[in-house]
């Protein structure tokens, strides 16, 4: 009886021993678990976000080889190349017919943007920022390339098919020749913030002088 009573004793001692192991080998593991869940948001807090990461979406971007005007001309060059390698044509062609543009229409048309342009740069002397500079030049390029294109096309719409052709290539070689120009233009600020922008200007001025070239060539033909 007394070796029965013995056993069950030793037995009980046993199962809390046990029970007890199990208690403190459970809370030294979720000990552990808290302290790497810890560790690991530290290290995550830690981590320095990627360029990429921080970047605004809307961010200006400068540089060298930034030209962005000069991305947005290659494309119209592109479509102005396809059109012409469709046929080149006089009246009632791929440029015609035109809505009607007299000499002294244009001359006005060339004027107000002259004054548009005007106020443009006084508000950009206003706010002298890179960002503002260089959206003031991209608006006198648009201004300019709108004018030119419409004085162009116009003309390719009076013009025989021999003589379209030999403006059509005549262009093309002018466009070459602006963007080696902004190019030199800009050489001397290559990687800063205002090489982009003294890259647009220089093809802003050069598209103006073109509108104006074209306007007086074929001044009798309009």
């Amino acid at each position: 009886m007394r070796r029965n009573k013995l056993n069950r004793l030793i037995l009980l001692m046993l199962a809390a021993g046990i029970l007890m192991t199990a208690v403190v080998n459970g809370a030294v593991g979720n000990a552990r678990r808290r302290r790497a869940a810890a560790e690991e948001t530290e290290i995550a807090a830690n981590v320095e976000p990627s360029p990429a990461e921080t970047a605004p979406s809307d961010a200006v971007q400068y540089g060298p080889g930034y030209l962005p005007a000069k991305a947005d001309d290659a494309a119209e060059d592109a479509e102005s190349s396809a059109g012409d390698a469709q046929g080149i044509v006089g009246p009632g062609g791929n440029y015609g017919p035109q809505s009607p543009g007299t000499y002294e229409e244009f001359l006005r048309k060339f004027g107000e943007t002259e004054e548009t342009i005007a106020r443009i740069r006084a508000a950009e002397k206003k706010n002298q920022s890179d960002v503002e500079r260089h959206n003031s030049a991209s608006s006198q390029l648009r201004y300019w390339e709108t004018q030119m294109n419409s004085v162009y096309q116009t003309i390719m719409s009076v013009l025989s098919t021999e003589e379209a052709a030999v403006l059509a290539r005549d262009q093309q070689d002018w466009k070459k020749q602006r963007e080696q120009n902004a190019a030199e233009a800009a050489r001397n600020l290559a990687g800063s913030r205002q090489e982009s922008t003294e890259y647009t200007l220089s093809q802003a001025e050069a598209t103006r002088e073109r509108a104006y070239e074209l306007l007086e060539r074929y001044r009798d033909r309009l």
